[in-house]
């Protein structure tokens, strides 16, 4: 919560109002999946910069589990329960791929970065 809340101050700060709600609500989809799944007691960074037009947040972790190949990762099979009904969790990169103008994951050595962008 204070992660998010310190984001929306530095954007409003920012004057980047008409991005705020949706480059937060990005943030804590991708910072929860951060928390949930990397392993245990890693370190998770977030890091925001602001660009000519555009808005880029990353959240990065050590584990390198959880990213899928190419197109494959926009797709995301949690999200349906095996009854067919809605998945109660899994929705966190659906969310991300409606309200960002881009996103993706990168990885390296030291793990994996999860991103998006928004236009300014």
């Amino acid at each position: 919560m204070q992660v998010r809340h310190a984001v929306a101050r530095l954007l409003v700060s920012w004057e980047l109002t008409e991005v705020c709600d949706d480059a937060v609500l990005c943030l804590s989809e991708a910072l929860t999946n951060a928390v949930l799944h990397a392993r245990p007691a890693t370190p998770v960074t977030v890091t925001i910069r602001r660009g000519l037009g555009t808005l880029r947040i990353e959240i990065a972790d050590a584990d390198r589990g959880m990213i899928l190949p190419g197109p494959d990762r926009r797709a995301c099979p949690d999200a349906q329960a095996p009854d067919n009904e809605p998945a109660e969790h899994g929705w966190g990169l659906r969310v991300i791929d409606a309200l960002a103008a881009r996103w993706g994951v990168d990885a390296d050595d030291a793990g994996k970065r999860v991103w998006f962008e928004q236009d300014i």
